[in-house]
């Protein structure tokens, strides 16, 4: 199979991510301590109940239990022509092992199977962008021929809309001449989140904006911007920003992140009557995560930061940094 491009709107540069070959691994912040695993139960807590409430009712292991339930759906959701019959192992050396990988995706949610067509490799792209349902919208980026370990093929890949308990999902259609027809490999990818637990309160009164650069070239200075924002309506949306951000996904994945001149840092310190709250995002070079902290100690897991975060610093900040 084909190497692929990371999912769009989960990092800020454009990487690969392969679960088969090395890279730079990330899996949870590099300034905190290690988050719950998938498994536990992280019952949401309260860090002051008259000013912050629960982020959800649901676990962290609720949402691995979602994502496991999406995931077993994944791998079928696109009805197989007829005639096709389904293996339980590869009927060909070539789709034994997998050699795609899509991130954010945990290995241990990804799911495999392997069917043989009767259908030319059109007719088979014809009918699995006739028969995908609704929830799926195939990848324009995928389709074509490509080239893996001396085997031509054919890649089709289709995704799904992440929600608060796990990253989106992609499903891959990889096909090759087998007989009078074709072999298939299905792989779906997805990764859990940890489930929030605690909320920047709604009763803010300021938020302290700032984003350092620093180049990597010798002897660069690091440029720091500020801004502090007062006005009751900016500040509620900049608490709701922080607030709507999922969980981050809690598993490893390997990521190969091209190299990059300059590294951004970007900050949120809400003033409240019960503290001080700060999401921080210490690097958009590759695969981040914000954390947050009240009046110093971390409190919650990572969380996903989308581009979203950014993005909104920026634009209260003014001129957008180059990435």
């Amino acid at each position: 199979m084909r190497l692929m491009r990371s999912v769009p709107g989960r990092c800020f540069v454009a990487s690969l991510v392969v679960l088969s070959l090395g890279g730079c691994t990330g899996a949870r912040p590099a300034d905190g301590p290690a988050a719950p695993s998938p498994t536990a139960a992280t019952r949401p807590t309260t860090v002051t109940p008259s000013t912050v409430a629960a982020a959800t009712t649901r676990t962290t292991r609720d949402n691995a239990a979602t994502t496991r339930r999406f995931s077993a759906w994944l791998l079928h959701a696109v009805p197989m022509p007829p005639s096709a019959r389904e293996w339980r192992h590869s009927p060909t050396v070539h789709y034994r092992q997998g050699t795609l990988g899509i991130g954010p995706s945990d290995a241990r949610f990804t799911r495999t199977t392997w069917w043989t067509v009767r259908l030319s490799g059109e007719a088979f792209g014809a009918w699995l962008r006739t028969h995908a349902p609704r929830r799926l919208r195939a990848d324009l980026d995928s389709g074509g021929p490509s080239e893996s370990q001396g085997v031509w093929e054919q890649d089709r890949d289709f995704r799904a809309a992440s929600t608060e308990a796990h990253t989106e999902g992609w499903v891959n259609f990889a096909s090759t001449p087998y007989g009078d027809g074709l072999v298939v490999r299905v792989d779906t990818f997805v990764g859990a989140r940890f489930a929030r637990t605690a909320l920047v309160p709604t009763d803010a009164t300021s938020v302290r904006i700032s984003r350092t650069e620093r180049s990597l070239r010798p002897h660069a200075r690091r440029r720091t911007t500020v801004r502090t924002v007062t006005r009751p309506g900016a500040v509620a949306r900049l608490v709701d920003l922080v607030n709507g951000l999922p969980g981050a996904m809690t598993g490893r994945f390997v990521a190969s992140c091209p190299a990059i001149v300059t590294v951004q840092r970007y900050s949120m310190r809400f003033a409240t009557p019960d503290g001080s709250y700060v999401a921080t995002l210490p690097d958009t070079a590759c695969w981040p995560s914000v954390t947050l902290r009240h009046d110093g100690v971390r409190t919650g897991p990572p969380l996903d930061p989308d581009r979203r975060f950014p993005e909104i610093a920026d634009r209260y900040l003014g001129r957008a940094p180059r990435r």
